[in-house]
């Protein structure tokens, strides 16, 4: 069975089909503004349905049981998705929501079990009803996949806040920012593709995504907020190339991590940047590198070697601290200032300065052999270098 709503209807009241088992089609006409509740409630036959741009309002459970609903697409008048407007619809495959929605109530999508791509064009949704965040619970047999629309500047926060069936997103070049959270604890989540336009990533906005393996941050972003990529736990290889500031435990506890490659433009590690990442066996600091923050790399005991490039001022407290494999340092020669137990455990220290600054805190390194520079034979005790066809070779 199918239905036309004529254009002189503009408010269709509550329960006005539901149940209506049969109905497998509707066209709703361009004069509707108001849809009341439960007006397609248990519509068991219901394939698709588009709601018009001139819809601005949908009340609660709207489509709850469209068991055979597949897609659906939100206009554009709708600004609030409400609670269970599509729950229990288990076979919906795909839904488009509209570029004004400002609310999607947090029960909105509630037990949607087959739900496998979102098309998300709101342009300025920042509030969810409960907890600030959506439930997505429901949604853990499906792989889900999103698309932004080209309106979008901005990834909401905690938009996608531990939605486990996140399996790939795909971020265009119209999007400039990442929010607070916005793919929080997305476990499943192994496909990411930045925008080149992108200039920030939140605070924790892909915290916990255990499923991501590898990650080239676009030249664009300048700035990656605190814990924004910690306890990545599948992630391996990271590429950092223009990134200014990188903020605290930003790739903290990423466990498997093994290659770090920063760029000429990175001046900052933030505190604990890359704490307790075990696996982690190689670093190559860019030549424009000026802190390297505190805990920097605490506990990363994979390291073997660590060169400090003569770019780099200020080297925080505990930044290689209990690094035990380290057996190989080289330290530049403009380092002004380092934090106790900086270097902690680390052995064969070849620092480029011919002593230690004033700057530099007594505790800096207690366990390993520190050797300075000197270019001619030293006439003094203690340990000291120099290059020879730019080899190091320890004066005796």
């Amino acid at each position: 069975t199918s239905l036309t709503i004529p254009d002189s209807v503009n408010t269709i009241g509550e329960f006005a089909f539901s149940g209506c088992s049969n109905l497998e089609s509707i066209k709703l006409s361009e004069s509707i503004k108001t849809i009341s509740r439960d007006i397609f409630s248990n519509c068991s036959s219901l394939t698709s349905l588009t709601i018009p741009d001139s819809v601005t309002s949908l009340g609660e459970w709207q489509f709850s049981g469209c068991s055979s609903l597949t897609s659906i697409v939100l206009g554009s008048g709708i600004s609030i998705i409400t609670g269970y407007t599509l729950a229990n619809c288990k076979n919906l495959t795909s839904l488009t929501i509209g570029e004004n929605v400002t609310q999607i109530y947090s029960n909105a999508f509630e037990a949607c079990t087959s739900l496998s791509q979102i098309n998300f064009n709101a342009v300025n949704c920042e509030y969810f009803s409960y907890n600030n965040t959506i439930d997505y619970s429901g949604l853990s047999e499906s792989s889900l996949s999103v698309t932004f629309g080209n309106k979008v500047e901005k990834i909401p926060d905690y938009l996608f806040y531990f939605c486990k069936a996140l399996y790939s997103v795909t971020i265009p070049d119209n999007i400039t920012s990442i929010g607070t959270y916005a793919f929080y604890g997305c476990s499943k989540l192994a496909v990411l593709k930045f925008s080149d336009n992108l200039t920030t990533i939140g605070n924790y906005a892909f915290s916990s995504c255990s499923s991501l393996t590898s990650l080239t941050i676009p030249d664009s972003v300048k700035t990656i907020d605190k814990h924004a990529f910690d306890y990545c736990s599948g992630l391996i290889t990271l590429t950092i190339n223009s990134v200014t500031s990188m903020g605290e435990c930003a790739f903290s506890h990423c466990s498997n991590l093994t290659t770090v490659n920063l760029g000429e433009n990175v001046e900052t590690i933030g505190y604990e940047a890359f704490r307790e990442c075990g696996n982690l066996t190689t670093v190559n600091f860019g030549e424009n590198i000026k802190t390297i923050g505190g805990n920097a790399f605490y506990y990363c005991q994979s390291l073997t070697s660590i060169i400090i490039p003569d770019s780099v001022t200020i080297i925080g407290e505990q930044a290689f601290y209990n690094c035990r494999n380290i057996n190989f340092v080289i330290i530049g020669k403009n380092v002004n200032d380092v934090g106790r137990f900086a270097f902690e455990s680390c052995r064969n220290i070849y620092c480029k300065l011919t002593a230690k600054p004033d700057n530099w805190s007594s505790d800096w390194n207690r366990l390993g052999t520190v050797y300075w520079y000197s270019e001619k034979r030293p006439t003094g005790t203690g340990n000291y270098w120099h290059y020879v066809d730019n080899e190091i070779v320890i004066w005796s």
